[in-house]
């Protein structure tokens, strides 16, 4: 599948989804953040499954999982593909967690690989579970709506003076 093709897909994916994701509290620095990632599908297929994630929508996820399968396997990232699968298939939201974790932790090594482009890693130290996402408000994936802010950046983890895990 070309890349076009793939733009053109997640860009119906979008509209699809509507504005759902800007309604929750996307910042213009985060829109300003996925404009630069837009450069790779692998990444932008990610932060999508993950608002969908935050939103509780199986379908928005499954979704941008089988965009993240195109992406990888056109970008030869075998690993992240079959991850991508599995959470393509996920029926409700604890496997889709579940899977978006572990797809997490490959995307967070393949993203280490490249030069900054306003993604950082974070963590959640209750479920013990890491995920990507643009630079600003901790936004987790991994738990309900009253525990969306619970997490902190990777950057904050090493620091003995400040730990930035709020609830």
């Amino acid at each position: 599948m070309t890349r076009k093709l793939v733009w053109i897909s997640l860009t119906t994916l979008l509209l699809a989804l509507g504005t759902s994701a800007l309604a929750c509290g996307t910042t213009s620095r985060t829109r300003h953040v996925m404009h630069e990632a837009e450069a790779d599908p692998v990444l932008q297929a990610y932060e999508d499954a993950r608002l969908a994630l935050i939103e509780n929508s199986v379908a928005g996820v499954r979704a941008a999982a089988r965009a993240i399968v195109m992406a990888a396997h056109e970008a030869d990232l075998h690993t992240i593909a079959v991850r991508a699968a599995v959470l393509e298939e996920a029926n409700d939201l604890a496997a889709a967690r579940q899977a978006f974790s572990a797809l997490s932790d490959e995307v967070i090594q393949y993203h280490a690989t490249r030069g900054d482009d306003g993604l950082v890693a974070a963590y959640c130290a209750m479920e013990q579970k890491s995920w990507l996402q643009p630079v600003g408000t901790i936004t987790n994936p991994y738990v309900g709506k009253d525990m969306r802010n619970c997490g902190m950046f990777a950057a904050d983890e090493s620091s003995s003076t400040h730990h930035a895990h709020h609830h």
